[in-house]
Formats: structure tokens, C-alpha cells, sequence
């Protein structure tokens, strides 16, 4: 079973979004989780296993106390992998670590 979590702005393809972020205001974000019916081929790294008992419950905990406005370099989608990383397998900067 394969299920993501993600915080992307509520509106990304708008050009005020992208102009905010690009002055460093924050946006309005979206939280989302879905289940996937597979590992994604592309863009997808394994960076730990957990000891969690539930996971799933823990993941959509920190979701619902994560933060939603979108600022870049201090509230992003890299920064809320990386929270969320670390909840899930105790395991600090992950990203750090991957491909470019």
C-alpha cells in the first residue's frame, strides 16, 4: 500500500502566486494525501523505514498541525517532506542526501 503526502500552493499556476512566493510572501497551501496503486518509477527515493505502529494515523496527524501557508526556503514542500520524514523514521535531512 502506497499513499503520498504533499503541500503545494492552493493555487500554483497562478502568476500572483508565483509572484508572492517570488517576493517572499507566504500563499495560501494545500496539504493532500492520497493512495497510490503503485511505488511512483520517477522522482521517488526510499529514505527510511519506521517503527511507527500507524503510520498512516501519525502521517495525517502531522498534516492537520502542519502549518498551510506556503512560504519558500521556510515553509515548503521541501521543508514538510522533510518534517514529515523525520516523524515517520526519526531520520534528520533525508533530502540532503538524494539526487539533484
Amino acid at each position: 500500500e502506497v499513499h503520498c503526502f504533499d503541500f503545494l500552493p492552493l493555487n500554483p499556476t497562478d502568476p500572483g502566486v508565483a509572484f508572492a512566493l517570488g517576493t517572499g510572501n507566504a500563499v495560501p497551501g494545500e496539504l493532500r494525501s492520497r493512495r497510490l496503486s503503485g511505488v511512483p518509477r520517477t522522482r521517488c527515493w526510499r529514505v527510511g523505514s519506521t517503527d511507527v505502529p500507524d503510520p498512516l494515523a501519525v502521517a495525517a496527524q502531522f498534516q492537520a498541525e502542519w502549518d498551510p501557508q506556503l512560504r519558500l526556503f521556510r515553509n515548503d514542500c521541501r521543508d514538510h517532506v522533510e518534517a514529515l520524514v523525520e516523524r515517520l523514521t526519526g531520520r534528520c535531512h533525508a533530502l540532503r542526501a538524494l539526487p539533484e
